[in-house]
């Protein structure tokens, strides 16, 4: 992917996370290894790969607190992200 493509995937899943946060039941907390990394998708001059591992590392948050909802593809979701973060890691 492009990094331009990244930095809008990065800003979608942002907003999901924005949108989560309006359910009671959804805190910050639960985006706490995200928000330690201290990239956003307006950091536009961190390197392609800290926003992928980002990217990673949101969508398993994401998943995560969808997991802990009714819905149950969504622990699957939230096993494979969290994989590709791993690899992702290994890359930064």
């Amino acid at each position: 992917m492009h990094k331009q493509e990244l930095l809008d995937l990065h800003s979608t899943l942002s907003n999901v996370k924005d949108f989560l946060l309006g359910f009671e039941d959804v805190t910050e907390d639960q985006f706490s290894e995200y928000n330690e990394m201290g990239v956003t998708p307006s950091n536009d001059r961190e390197p392609k790969s800290k926003h992928e591992l980002a990217i990673y590392v949101l969508g398993d948050e994401i998943a995560d607190a969808l997991s802990e909802s009714p819905m149950d593809k969504a622990d699957k979701l939230s096993n494979r992200m969290e994989e590709l973060a791993d690899k992702a890691r290994q890359q930064v």
